[in-house]
């Protein structure tokens, strides 16, 4: 089928579960974007080991690969899911371009758009500064006066946003245009502010691909849709029928609506664990670590790492990374900002990790937008390695913790897809300059 959104030519995959579409002559064809796209296949694809009626795929952009230094993949996957929905749509978007990048927001609005006019209930929640200061009439980047209609419509909502006056709801200095992210959670109450609506996640009641519906189709990713976003590289997933996870994103979707969200989820699904932020305990990503220190070291310990950011808010995590590693653990570390201008603690995370023996490698050329966590461990008392990926919207800073609504999913694997992953992780570790 020819693809009007991309200006290059895309071949639905007839395989098991007929939802990855393929781009043909990926790592090199340059389309009406001026970028590049590494095509749709994913990294891996299964039946989850927790539940075998549930498919899921995980995408790894890689800009390296491309001429332009972009990779578009997993936009494409987006736009993909939206022009086959054939039943309710719900986008939550920490950024949706600017005005100086409609190529890739139209693209979206055109999907959209597209889905709006087959009768897809399609609505969205934005951060609240994700607005141009100068707005007259309807959002610049985004062409058609699409959000114009979707908000008459009940089907757009600006976190922390007046939608009459298009300014924000509260703003501590409406004279510094600098301090958007202070006004952009949809938060309840006062807690709207000094904090950001940074999750990134989609739901899909139906897709129809040909003669095959998959229902209950949820999308987790750390990618924002930008072109900046695009240079960097990120990780998807997409899940086919955990009806747990698709409830329970939905549910938050709706307190975002209503700016009535207060974090602190733990939901169990089918195939993994839902967590949100804002959380009020203990850091949660060091929560989910701790159960591996029970693990032992035989037939290997893999952990790897890949990052936004690291700071010494977020110490708790590198203990558990260490304590890791005193078992014997290999532990790498890809990020590109670590121990930034969050640090609350004036700890050297870098050095600390490789005092114990971590590998660390940041500010990397290309830079990293990834948040997850790559697992193998062995269980004691069966010496049966498990496989575990960990991923979302989540930094690891003080923000990521405690103020902003973000994603966190940990999810188990089988061992092909475990090995897939690990495989991405080197050639990622590579290109990046890691030995």
């Amino acid at each position: 089928m020819a693809s009007r959104r991309f200006g290059i030519s895309t071949v639905i995959a007839t395989a098991a579960l007929s939802t990855a579409a393929l781009v043909a002559g990926s790592s090199g064809a340059s389309g009406e974007l001026g970028v590049d796209s590494t095509g749709m296949t994913p990294t891996t694809s299964f039946m989850s080991p927790q539940d075998p009626s549930v498919r899921v795929e995980v995408y790894n952009s890689k800009p390296w690969m491309t001429t332009s230094g972009k990779d578009i993949s997993i936009m494409q996957k987006y736009n993909w899911l939206i022009d086959h929905a054939t039943g309710n749509v719900k986008l939550a978007m920490y950024n949706w371009g600017n005005n100086d990048q409609l190529p890739v927001a139209d693209r979206l609005s055109t999907a959209i758009t597209e889905a709006r006019a087959r009768d897809v209930n399609i609505r969205m929640v934005a951060k609240g500064s994700d607005y141009n200061s100068d707005y007259t009439g309807d959002h610049n980047y985004v062409p058609n006066g699409l959000i114009s209609s979707m908000v008459a419509d009940g089907d757009y909502h600006l976190c922390n946003f007046n939608h009459t006056t298009w300014k924000p709801s509260y703003d501590p200095d409406p004279d510094d245009p600098n301090d958007s992210d202070n006004f952009a959670s949809c938060r309840a109450g006062s807690n709207a502010t000094d904090a950001s609506m940074h999750a990134k996640f989609a739901t899909f009641q139906t897709i129809t691909d040909g003669s095959t519906t998959h229902n209950y189709v949820s999308v987790i990713t750390s990618a924002n849709h930008n072109s900046s976003n695009w240079a960097m590289t990120n990780n998807a997933v997409v899940i086919y029928g955990d009806k747990e996870l698709y409830d329970a994103l939905n549910s938050w979707w709706v307190t975002m609506y209503h700016e009535n969200d207060t974090g602190n989820r733990a939901i169990a699904t089918q195939v993994g664990t839902l967590y949100t932020s804002p959380w009020s305990g203990s850091d949660p990503i060091a929560g989910r670590l701790t159960p591996f220190s029970q693990y032992t070291t035989t037939g290997g310990c893999q952990v790897n790492v890949t990052q936004a950011e690291f700071d010494d808010s977020r110490i708790a995590v590198a203990d558990q990374l260490i304590a890791l590693r005193k078992k014997g653990c290999a532990v790498k570390v890809l990020v590109s900002d670590i121990d930034d201008s969050d640090s609350v603690n004036e700890i050297d995370v870098k050095g600390k990790l490789q005092d114990a023996g971590a590998v660390v490698l940041s500010d990397p050329p290309t830079q990293v937008h990834d948040k997850s966590i790559l697992i193998k461990a062995t269980t004691g008392s069966t010496g049966t390695p498990r496989y575990f990926y960990f991923t979302g919207s989540q930094n690891l800073n003080n923000s990521g913790w405690k103020s902003d609504e973000e994603t966190f999913f940990k999810l188990e694997l089988n061992s092909t897809a475990y090995a897939a992953l690990s495989t991405q992780f080197g050639q990622h570790w590579v290109a990046q300059g890691g030995s």
